[in-house]
């Protein structure tokens, strides 16, 4: 066994390659891993990496209980599937989670305390999904982010507080979405080095940690609902 819901199939280069069933089909799973004692691990196993990328996969919702039963994964990335939903619990117990990429899934909505687990998070990628909006409680646990990528989504509004607790934040990627109002108050990230919020509605703009950042703000005030910054 892999976890509970997972059935080891074989072991090549330390990487397990696992099945899950969902809805009575099954969907591969690779999860990568370092070996170590069984006495501080029960499955032999320091798995850092768990990935799943393929449009045949049919994964709905994300694996309860991961974290539970490997709580060092630093990568989880769940791609070309088919999640819809993420829940409050879904990233429960992994506390050395750095990177989170759930590209070019399904998803609708996500729990206002998905992310609340992650402390140590430093990039979290959302692109090609359905998301309509994003707020300040998505984010207000992740001290760490550095990179925040919604790209392809169809987010209305950038809220004021959006990234208030997140003053490490380097690259913030909204390209492509559905944008009439950008109000974030992006002068108290003094880290900020990209800024992508190409093809949207009220504006198709990319700062860049060498352009004029005066002129970048002042062009979304003058084309977006409402301040681009804080007053």
């Amino acid at each position: 066994m892999c976890f509970r819901v997972l059935i080891l199939l074989s072991l090549v280069f330390n990487v397990y390659k696992c099945s899950y069933k969902d809805d009575n089909e099954l969907s591969m799973i690779n999860l990568n891993c370092i070996f170590q004692d069984f006495e501080s691990d029960p499955y032999g196993c320091k798995a850092s990496h768990l990935s799943v990328s393929s449009r045949k996969t049919t994964i709905q919702k994300v694996i309860h209980g991961i974290g539970d039963y490997f709580p060092n994964l630093q990568r989880f990335i769940i791609t070309k599937s088919r999640l819809r939903h993420i829940e409050w619990r879904d990233f429960r117990n992994m506390k050395n989670l750095k990177v989170l990429s759930l590209n070019e899934n399904k998803i609708e909505r996500i729990s206002q305390c998905a992310f609340q687990y992650l402390e140590n998070l430093e990039s979290i990628s959302l692109d090609g999904n359905q998301i309509k909006a994003l707020n300040e409680r998505h984010f207000m646990n992740l001290p760490n982010l550095v990179t925040v990528s919604a790209n392809d989504n169809s987010i209305t509004e950038l809220e004021t507080d959006l990234f208030q607790n997140n003053l490490k934040l380097k690259d913030i990627l909204f390209r492509n979405n559905q944008l009439k109002a950008i109000r974030i108050n992006f002068r108290q990230l003094r880290s900020l080095g990209m800024v992508d919020l190409q093809s949207n509605k009220c504006i198709s703009i990319k700062f860049e940690c060498c352009d004029y950042f005066s002129e970048f703000i002042g062009n979304i005030t003058q084309k977006c609902e409402g301040p681009g910054i804080c007053n």
